[in-house]
């Protein structure tokens, strides 16, 4: 960059005595627009651009409709990825006693990461729709918590000293399918924060999984994007921004953040125009010098 510059002046020093190095000149002078470009965007660019995301959704309260508001989520997001071609895993599941999820963590990844389609997923989302009952009575408002932290694939390098991390087993079911596949919870002393996955793939990778999952909550709290206390067995509340409506008494998806309306409130599609509208430069704004 700085040879570029050099490069710049010497030619303009000699288009100003001698016109045929005026060529030469203005290429120089479009090299260095576009160094300049390209050394804003990467100074501006996330850190975690290459990582994977995990997606925390939780429904506060006791409501039924923030249950069913949590399971419409998960599910959008679950579309939303595997519509890309994406990889999703279910890393836990709460079930609510009706239907929908008190809680659920899900895991989406990709080659070349998937944190900038879900970066600026964290924040209430709240939901309003009739009640299936004839004649319908009032609308239900619903709201639904999500949290959004990267996940990186190199989490090994991350990975706190062994002596600040309790492991618990648990075994579940038929004595030899559970001996497999057993249900594991790390705890990090230090901070409290817990990273539980049930039986899915044996012990070797349930354990694995764990690890990927405390490092990345440890990242989120390191980074100020959670307490450490939203990660514990009794977790505390998350975001409290309302940042989305989704209102399909009116087929309406408004964003609050961008004062932005757009029709069918569950179409995956949606994520995409939003998440690039969020990234878009406020007018105005200058990059970082």
């Amino acid at each position: 960059m700085r040879d570029a510059h050099a490069d710049l002046i010497a030619a303009e020093e000699l288009a100003a005595e001698d016109p045929s190095f005026a060529v030469e000149a203005a290429e120089l002078r479009c090299r260095v627009t576009e160094f300049e470009t390209r050394l804003a965007e990467l100074l501006t660019r996330d850190p975690h651009h290459r990582d994977d995301t995990v997606l925390e959704v939780r429904a506060p309260g006791r409501a039924e409709g923030s249950a069913a508001m949590a399971e419409a989520l998960v599910n959008l997001y679950r579309g939303y990825a595997e519509s890309r071609g994406w990889h999703t895993e279910m890393l836990t599941a709460v079930p609510a006693p009706a239907f929908g999820y008190r809680s659920a963590t899900l895991s989406i990844s990709a080659r070349g990461g998937t944190w900038p389609a879900f970066a600026e997923e964290t924040g209430l989302h709240r939901g309003r729709w009739l009640p299936f009952t004839d004649p319908p009575e009032r609308p239900v408002v619903a709201d639904a918590e999500v949290l959004a932290y990267p996940e990186s694939s190199w989490w090994e390098r991350f990975w706190p000293d062994d002596s600040e991390v309790v492991f618990h087993q648990y075994n579940y079911g038929p004595l030899p399918l559970a001996r497999r596949m057993p249900d594991v919870l790390l705890t990090h002393l230090p901070t409290g924060v817990e990273a539980y996955t049930a039986p899915t793939y044996g012990r070797t990778a349930n354990v694995k999984r764990a690890q990927k999952l405390l490092v990345a909550r440890l990242t989120a709290v390191a980074e100020g994007r959670a307490e450490p206390t939203y990660f514990a067995r009794v977790p505390s509340r998350g975001p409290t921004d309302h940042i989305r409506t989704y209102n399909l008494i009116a087929n309406e998806l408004t964003d609050h953040r961008l004062d932005l309306v757009l029709s069918a409130p569950f179409d995956p599609d949606n994520l995409t125009l939003l998440a690039e509208a969020l990234r878009a430069p406020v007018p105005g704004s200058e990059p970082p010098e």
